[in-house]
């Protein structure tokens, strides 16, 4: 394949198009979601673009990026690409070589036409360096932050073999919920209608990252303007386990194409002395499987930043590890000389914080 051949087109798609783009291509994940690029400006000081990649008239690949601009007008800012570009499996070709032209093709739009810093976290393994072929605009580099980690359950599998693969003490927690009388709801978010059970989901995840004092991007503001720009199709899914009538936990789960990801867990001093947490995961994992999803995202699992008690708990439920390859990212030439240069610099680092999920 000849790299020059890609390119990237921004387009003025509605949800339904996005949807229809990313619906046969790998990879999907909350953040190259409509919803989740819909939310991240209602909610903060970005814009996004969305555009698919064409190698001559065939669509090959999509990035949704977010774009946060200098100020004061100033020309240039930072385009944000988490877990993307996303691209069509090349049966009778080399994938990495498809992922690097579509690097490329994103260099040349963001850093050669328009001036930005451009970061992207690319879907793909960590240990493979992918050399971007095409000459753009400044240096490439593979920076040291480390992609996103991971792991994920093969949810085509029958659902007796899932639970046979359960640790023994997971399983047997999830038993005991089941035993004492635990109960599980769901409910399918989506849109901006009025949702009794999901207000008092965000109320009692608000109180739990006050009361652990917790900072996180992933905050119920975002949560809820990702469930007002959702469809049933691609949105967010709530389970609630009760005992005796009472509210113990809460699980979220957000739906992309066939993938689904764990967002938020929140289960009290009851709910763990049950096992309603591990009860309410497997619930999760049953009801994905039943919608027809074919992968289960534990929504970040990594050995050395997840805290040990999570890390035990996404553990027991038996899903394959993975990280992403280190972050790459395509400065303008002569960006770091002088005072723009600074600028962006220092906007990266403060607002990279804000960009991921998890």
């Amino acid at each position: 394949m000849i790299a020059a051949m890609i390119r990237f087109s921004v387009k003025a798609f509605d949800a339904v198009g996005w949807h229809a783009v990313l619906a046969d291509l790998a990879d999907q994940s909350l953040p190259q979601a409509w919803s989740y690029g819909a939310a991240k400006v209602a909610t903060g000081l970005w814009r996004v673009e969305r555009g698919i990649l064409e190698n001559d008239s065939a669509t090959v690949g999509a990035a949704q990026v977010l774009i946060r601009d200098l100020p004061g007008g100033l020309p240039g800012g930072l385009a944000w690409v988490s877990r993307g570009p996303l691209w069509r499996p090349d049966r009778g070709g080399d994938d990495r070589d498809r992922l690097s032209d579509a690097m490329a093709a994103l260099a040349k739009h963001y850093v050669g036409r328009h001036g930005y810093y451009l970061r992207m976290a690319p879907p793909a393994p960590d240990g493979i360096l992918y050399a971007i072929r095409v000459a753009v605009a400044g240096p490439v580099h593979i920076t040291p932050l480390a992609g996103w980690a991971s792991a994920f359950v093969n949810l085509t599998q029958p659902l007796n073999e899932l639970r046979a693969g359960l640790a023994q003490k997971w399983r047997n927690a999830a038993n005991k919920a089941e035993r004492s009388g635990v109960t599980v709801a769901v409910t399918a978010v989506a849109g901006g209608g009025e949702n009794l059970r999901f207000d008092n989901f965000l109320s009692d995840y608000a109180d739990f990252l006050t009361e652990r004092a917790i900072d996180t991007t992933v905050t119920p503001d975002l949560l809820r303007s990702i469930a007002a720009h959702s469809s049933r199709e691609d949105g967010l899914v709530l389970l609630e386990a009760t005992q005796g009538g009472e509210c113990i936990g809460w699980a979220l789960i957000a739906r992309v194409g066939d993938t689904a990801e764990y967002l938020v867990g929140v289960v009290g001093k009851i709910g763990r002395n049950v096992g309603a947490g591990q009860l309410l995961l497997w619930r999760a994992v049953a009801a994905m499987h039943e919608l027809g999803c074919r992968r289960f995202d534990l929504g970040g699992l990594d050995p050395d930043l997840t805290p040990e008690g999570i890390r035990r708990f996404k553990e027991g439920l038996g899903g394959t590890p993975y990280r992403m390859m280190n972050e790459v990212e395509v400065l303008p030439r002569g960006l770091i000389l002088g005072p723009v240069g600074r600028l962006v610099r220092w906007r990266v680092g403060r607002a990279r914080a804000a960009l991921t999920t998890g």
